[in-house]
């Protein structure tokens, strides 16, 4: 099954709900290597999504919320440059699960 989601927003995602995780940990449930998930994790730091912070020997991460807040925004923006309403609506959306993630995008294969 294929999802309509990126690898960064699986891990951002992951770490937003479990921020004193292992990078171990989120490698493991996002089904990737570990070192795939330090380099999204660079990435998503660079990028002003995330924060490290250092707890003894440990790396808590806090999601940035003003790059997600321009990130929505700009989504919105292209949303409403759709040409019509019946193109709107041919665009397939995906439920959200109760934590408000979507999930199991498999209509497109």
């Amino acid at each position: 099954m294929n999802l309509l989601v990126t690898n960064h927003a699986q891990v951002l995602a992951y770490i937003a709900r479990n921020p004193s995780a292992r990078l171990r940990d989120v490698a493991e449930s996002v089904e990737l290597t570990e070192r795939a998930v330090q380099r999204l994790v660079a990435e998503l730091e660079l990028g002003g999504f995330l924060h490290r912070v250092k707890v003894g020997r440990r790396n808590r991460y806090e999601v940035a919320a003003l790059p997600l807040q321009k990130l929505a925004r700009s989504l919105d923006a292209l949303a409403g440059e759709a040409q019509s309403d019946e193109l709107r609506q041919a665009i397939p959306t995906a439920p959200l699960a109760g934590d408000g993630i979507a999930r199991n995008l498999s209509f497109i294969d």
